[in-house]
Order: structure tokens, then C-alpha cells, then sequence
């Protein structure tokens, strides 16, 4: 009976033992998770900042893109334009107009 009666005691104090070390285990868990938390976060605003940047980066493509056909298609306007102006001088015979 003296023997139960000390038994309960060092079972209540083993299990108390054990339950402290699950709970121990519990936070240990709880910070990795916090952690790999954090790390995705991170991960995700850096994925974030670099898609915002593709994004930029194809707008001004576009424009500039915009742009060289704008450019382009004032070519043979251009070009009418200087061989208009290159006719005013005078190369050879009268009239012969500009040497090609």
C-alpha cells in the first residue's frame, strides 16, 4: 500500500515530465513553421517584385517597339524629303539631277 502510495506520485510526476517535453516539442514546431513562414513570405515579395518588373519591363517594350514603327513607317517620307533636297544641287549637266 506504501508502495502505491508512492507510485502515484512518481507516475503524476513522469507524466508531468513527458507532458512538458510535448509541449516543448510543440513550440520547437511552432517556430519552424513560424520560420518557413517567414521564409515564404519573403520568397513570395521577391516573386512579386520581380513579375512587377517583367511587367515594366514588357511596357516599355511595347513602346519602344511602337515607337520603331512610328519611325519606320516615316521612311520613304524621308527619304522622298532628301532626294528632293539632294535635286537642288547641281552635278553634271543642267538639269541632270542629283548623281546616284
Amino acid at each position: 500500500m506504501i508502495d502505491a502510495g508512492t507510485q502515484l506520485p512518481h507516475d503524476a510526476g513522469k507524466t508531468a515530465t513527458e507532458t512538458l517535453g510535448a509541449a516543448s516539442e510543440g513550440a520547437d514546431l511552432m517556430q519552424a513553421v513560424k520560420h518557413t513562414t517567414q521564409q515564404q513570405s519573403a520568397a513570395f515579395t521577391e516573386l512579386s517584385l520581380t513579375i512587377n518588373g517583367l511587367i515594366d519591363a514588357s511596357h516599355n517594350n511595347f513602346a519602344l517597339v511602337a515607337e520603331l514603327g512610328a519611325d519606320a513607317a516615316e521612311l520613304p517620307t524621308r527619304g522622298m524629303e532628301l532626294f528632293e533636297q539632294m535635286g537642288r544641287f547641281q552635278h553634271g549637266a543642267p538639269g541632270s539631277g542629283p548623281a546616284l
